[in-house]
């Protein structure tokens, strides 16, 4: 493999090697210092796409919502803040691996800190402005009117122990609520032996995905715009082309790979004892420029 970086002849078949070489020769860098052909644009549809998907397509995906005004509008201050929290302590669980108990204790200490922690600050800043407008106010008055202001804190009550996400068995409620999940579905093979499988109901996963307006318009137009001139993936053969199913109407194509993988240590004593096989599949009518992006709808 040959460098990326203009300028550069160095040359190795080891990533290792590649790696290390890039740290210290190319360290930092920018786009402008790759080769010409290296980085390649998507096109701006797909650019679109993305956008769109990043700021929500269903309930779950509103969790990422960077259009915060437009929600600002549409919604109660303290739903928002509810839903930033909720995608908080989504991706700490499911993106960076964070322990529930690590989350828990987050959770305990964001409460104090909405809680308790700003209780002197804000009363002091209360008292200050009531002074520099010379008017008197009384200490008990204040101090309830700051331990109501902290309790109201959409923050705090989010957290409470008697709110959705206190606790992790709330906090799985409340995802499965709000992101419409497609729950497995668990079929037994052999009850004696205890096995086995589970599967997740593909239709009520296509149904979700063609229920956003931006992801059916995807599918159209690439119905619409398919090439005739070169070949980006099995749809462009000839077979596929000939094949009268595929051509009288448009017809939802997924893509089934299966892998084996070992859930214990494949170098001890319980290899080959915990082998599972995983079927996926991919939903192949939208760009495959776009089948890349991680959103919501994967």
């Amino acid at each position: 493999m040959k460098c990326v970086f203009e300028g550069c002849k160095h040359q190795t078949n080891v990533y290792g090697t590649f790696a290390t070489h890039k740290h210290r020769k190319h360290t930092p860098h920018t786009s402008q210092d790759f080769k010409p052909g290296i980085i390649s644009e998507l096109p701006k549809e797909a650019l679109d796409f993305e956008t769109s998907e990043e700021d929500g397509g269903h309930s779950g995906a509103n969790y990422e919502g960077s259009n915060t005004n437009a929600h600002y509008e549409e919604e109660d201050g303290s739903n928002v803040i509810v839903e930033y929290i909720v995608s908080l302590l989504m991706k700490l669980e499911s993106v960076h691996n964070v322990s529930v108990r690590c989350i828990d204790e987050l959770v305990d200490d964001l409460h104090f800190i909405a809680s308790s922690a700003p209780i002197s600050s804000v009363k002091s800043v209360i008292v200050s402005h009531f002074q520099k407008n010379n008017q008197t106010i009384d200490d008990t008055f204040v101090t309830s009117l700051v331990e109501d202001l902290c309790k109201s804190n959409p923050l705090t009550a989010a957290l409470s122990s008697a709110d959705p996400l206190s606790s992790s068995f709330k906090r799985q409620q409340y995802y499965k609520e709000k992101s419409e999940v497609v729950e497995p579905v668990e079929y037994v093979l052999e009850p004696n032996e205890k096995r086995s499988f589970q599967y997740i109901p593909i239709l009520q996963s296509l149904i979700q995905i063609l229920g956003k307006e931006n992801l059916r318009e995807k599918v159209l137009s690439k119905e619409q715009n398919k090439s005739s001139t070169k070949y980006e993936s099995y749809q462009d053969g000839t077979i596929y082309k000939e094949n009268s199913f595929y051509s009288e109407e448009l017809r939802i194509t997924l893509v089934l790979y299966v892998d084996e993988f070992e859930v214990c240590n494949p170098l001890g004593t319980s290899r080959k004892k915990h082998k599972i096989t995983a079927v996926y599949w991919v939903f192949d009518n939208i760009p495959h420029s776009q089948l890349c992006i991680l959103g919501p709808f994967m």
